[in-house]
């Protein structure tokens, strides 16, 4: 997914001729900690609510505080993930996006954002999950692939971090089944250190079965 795919104009721009009150005042009214700033349609980059709030005459306008500006901002042709990568790394709660011409095309929220992560299947829809670890040199998401299809599953998605002081890495993988208590196994046989897991075994509906089935004989 592209980042022009999430451009929002329900975000209100600035320009350098306004100033700072009304900054604050539109803040406030959208509730954004961040909005952007352009100049004769250019895309500058964000003023924050910090940088506001540190300046004493609210009757300056954000031309007299440039170098309070920001200079964040995507491409529309940059990918979702890059975004996301901004906003998070730089704690945003929206970004700017321009053109190649550095024109100004519209805003991406945070809220716009955490909305389109939880529509992924990798967070929508239902299945276990596996956390596995490895040493960095001996991972290889093709192995992890053919070890999920041979159990009778399906990658619903992954993602990797690396394990603190150490040089091996965590693998994350999403399944689009719920008992993946055979796949857990496989894991185990090829070596894989599994560190955590959420799923619902058949075991364990057996289990609450058979206590439902006793506590109903009881009442008999």
């Amino acid at each position: 997914m592209l980042v022009q795919e999430l451009i929002s104009d329900e975000i209100p721009f600035l320009t350098i001729k306004d100033n700072c009150q009304q900054v604050s005042t539109w803040m406030d009214e959208f509730k954004m900690t961040h909005l952007p700033i352009i100049d004769e349609g250019k895309y500058l980059g964000l003023i924050s609510e910090s940088a506001i709030l540190d300046i004493d005459n609210w009757d300056d306008t954000i031309g007299d505080h440039t170098r309070s500006i920001e200079p964040f901002g995507v491409h529309a042709g940059d990918h979702v993930f890059e975004a996301v990568k901004i906003l998070g790394s730089q704690k945003l709660s929206c970004i700017g996006v321009r053109d190649d011409k550095d024109t100004f095309l519209g805003s991406i929220s945070l809220t716009k954002i955490v909305e389109v992560i939880g529509e992924l299947s990798l967070i929508s829809d239902t299945g276990g999950i596996i956390m596995v670890e490895i040493n960095e040199v001996d991972y290889s998401m093709s192995q992890i692939a053919q070890i999920v299809e041979s159990n009778g599953a399906k990658l619903l998605g992954s993602y990797i971090t690396s394990a603190p002081q150490t040089d091996r890495i965590r693998v994350t993988v999403k399944l689009n089944k719920q008992d993946v208590s055979d796949v857990i196994q496989t894991f185990e046989r090829y070596d894989y250190q599994i560190f955590g897991s959420f799923h619902i075994s058949e075991s364990s509906d057996n289990l609450e079965d058979r206590f439902n089935n006793l506590i109903n004989f009881l009442n008999i």
